[in-house]
């Protein structure tokens, strides 16, 4: 039995969505921005659509034409096929949610940056830009420590950080020679934080006052997935003000997801359902209308998103197998469908099984007496569900 793991693709080869080429033209767009001040772009797209995917993708672009650059230039004979091209950009993922502190999430993006810049060939780049950085810092969590400190030991602290600041300037300078060396060394930092809407409202918030102010530099592109309605609802909570407008202010470049065709979709589930009829030879008895009935009826409206198609093959394949000699293959996929999509539903129906389906001695009954059972099971929903 093969399941579908619910994880991103890694490559366009991959891509049966078509994906391909809105993501290779956002690579391209990332690689050949080349102005001085930083960019911020917001990928949006709701949960289980393939912000991850698509980010892949573009990767995959950049990674190549950063390649057929290098060649290029060798051809041109302006560098080797041993050196390193100093002008392709650094490519950094910060995925604050696979972090175990939290609580800081600021701080573990700098370490991040720092241990990125730490890996890179280019000695010099490494050299005046990490130094600077180290600087910039170690200077920013000196000044977030006073806060949160006993009073005594704010004020130790206090007097350390005056003494740290009389040596290399206030945060502000010391941010502002960063920028410096940023502006000179000219090479281009992408750096993705994806996942976004799967942190908490201040953390959020965090990500955000770390893209508006404290790491807005010169030559950085930051590439923000997100669920859009998610992240304004919890900016708003946050902030007590309109969390689309917050959004707008920060996201210079709001690119959307592409919609995917249900048509498509659809298409990418009958495929998964003919796989797995096809474990069962001769032993699936069909009837093709009531499964169109059903498929139209009660999968189709819950698939949105390949996840959907994922979440409902996997437990139906799991389901189907054990009981394929005792139940309708229409049947097992329209409660599986319930089961994966209306769990509240299909607990109701699991616990009325008599009243639902119905037994000899109401087949027998000839009370014309009998209430209304669909307004009954109707006002059952509304109010249990």
């Amino acid at each position: 039995m093969s399941y579908n793991a619910d994880k991103p693709i890694t490559s366009e080869k991959e891509d049966v969505l078509g994906r391909k080429d809105f993501s290779k033209r956002l690579g391209r767009l990332i690689y050949n921005y080349q102005e001085e001040d930083g960019l911020v772009l917001g990928l949006y797209g709701e949960w289980g659509s393939g912000k991850t995917s698509v980010i892949n993708m573009a990767e995959e672009e950049i990674n190549r034409l950063i390649i057929l650059d290098v060649i290029h230039k060798h051809a041109e004979g302006k560098i080797s096929l041993t050196d390193s091209d100093t002008n392709s950009p650094l490519l950094m993922r910060f995925s604050p949610w696979n972090y175990s502190d939290k609580d800081n999430l600021i701080s573990l993006f700098f370490l991040s940056l720092k241990n990125k810049i730490a890996r890179k060939d280019d000695k010099e780049f490494k050299s005046k830009v990490g130094k600077a950085l180290d600087d910039y810092v170690e200077a920013f969590d000196a000044l977030s420590l006073v806060p949160i400190v006993g009073h005594n030991i704010a004020s130790l602290l206090k007097s350390l950080i005056k003494a740290f600041y009389k040596k290399k300037g206030d945060l502000d300078e010391v941010k502002k020679y960063l920028e410096k060396v940023l502006k000179k060394a000219k090479k281009k930092i992408v750096i993705v934080i994806d996942d976004i809407d799967r942190l908490t409202n201040t953390q959020i918030r965090d990500i955000f006052q770390l893209v508006k102010s404290v790491g807005d530099f010169p030559y950085v592109i930051y590439v923000l997935a997100m669920d859009r309605e998610i992240v304004a609802r919890a900016l708003t909570e946050v902030h007590q003000t309109d969390g689309s407008r917050y959004l707008e202010k920060i996201i210079q470049m709001p690119v959307e997801l592409p919609k995917l065709s249900k048509t498509e979709l659809e298409k990418i589930l009958r495929e998964k359902i003919n796989k797995i009829k096809d474990k069962f030879p001769g032993k699936v008895a069909e009837d093709y209308w009531y499964e169109e009935k059903v498929f139209e009826n009660c999968v189709y409206p819950y698939i949105t998103t390949l996840r959907d198609v994922n979440r409902l093959i996997n437990i139906f394949q799991f389901r189907y197998e054990m009981l394929y000699e005792e139940t309708s293959f229409e049947d097992m996929l329209g409660i599986t469908t319930l089961e994966v999509f209306e769990p509240k539903l299909y607990r109701w129906i699991y616990d009325n099984k008599e009243a639902v389906c119905g037994g000899m001695n109401d087949l027998l009954s000839d009370d014309d007496t009998n209430p209304d059972y669909r307004q009954f099971y109707s006002d059952e929903f509304i109010t249990k569900i």
